[in-house]
């Protein structure tokens, strides 16, 4: 009987370093009688065997394999139909790949990786759809640089993004993994604090401000010092 597999090899290993300088099937009429094989550890089983490259984007990224468990070495035609298969997995994952990267682009701001407000609002409705549901606290902080106008004027817009992007890895750094953070516009972020009441919403804005206040924000030689002013509110759930 045939088996249809796949197999991700490591860089080093001598098949996929042929099927890589190749970008072609690679057939082995018995496995087991082939050095190459037993150094990767192939099934113990498999006799005749064949390897197609998958590739997603013009990059070779792992193959589709197929093992009989005598020796029966594949026809051409079969390879054919293995390549044609493995087209059809490649363009797929490519599609699919880019589905994710435009969408990753329609929802995230592209200065700071934080969402914009398309991919946060997308998300605040879920969340506050789930604290309805099962009555759980959700409540959200609004950040805003304080006098972020005088840094541009002072230091450079150029400045004033670098400012941005440092403080978006300072809240990251701060906050949860499971809270959303959103550049609203300009110096304004707003926070979504999953599971958070309104007293834990408070450590957490104190934790932030005093956070941004004591990092030293750097733009080429310059340091420049920043603080945020911070709002709260929570959902009212029932």
């Amino acid at each position: 009987s045939d088996q249809l597999d796949s197999a991700f090899f490591s860089l080093d290993d001598p098949i996929f370093m042929q099927l890589s300088a190749e970008s072609a099937p690679l057939v082995l009429e018995d496995a087991q009688a082939d050095t190459r094989w037993r150094i990767w550890g192939g099934h113990p089983e498999t006799h005749s065997w064949a390897a197609v490259p998958l590739f997603s984007g013009g990059q070779l990224f792992g193959t589709i394999e197929i093992g009989r468990l005598r020796v029966d070495p594949f026809s051409p035609n079969d390879l054919f139909l293995f390549q044609v298969f493995a087209h059809q997995v490649g363009a797929a994952l490519q599609n699919a790949t880019l589905h994710g990267i435009e969408q990753q682009l329609a929802t995230t701001d592209l200065l700071t990786g934080l969402y914009n407000r398309r991919g946060f609002i997308d998300i605040a409705r879920h969340e506050i759809e789930r604290s309805w549901r099962f009555h759980r606290p959700l409540c959200l902080l609004m950040a805003d640089i304080d006098i972020f106008k005088q840094v541009n004027d002072t230091y450079g817009h150029i400045a004033g993004d670098a400012v941005l992007v440092q403080l978006a890895d300072t809240i990251r750094t701060t906050l949860r993994e499971v809270d959303v953070t959103c550049r609203y516009g300009g110096g304004e972020i707003c926070i979504l604090l999953p599971e958070s009441d309104m007293q834990g919403a408070q450590r957490v804005a104190e934790r932030l401000r005093l956070a941004v206040q004591n990092e030293k924000f750097r733009y080429r030689e310059v340091e420049i010092s920043i603080t945020i002013s911070i709002g709260l509110a929570n959902l009212a759930v029932p």
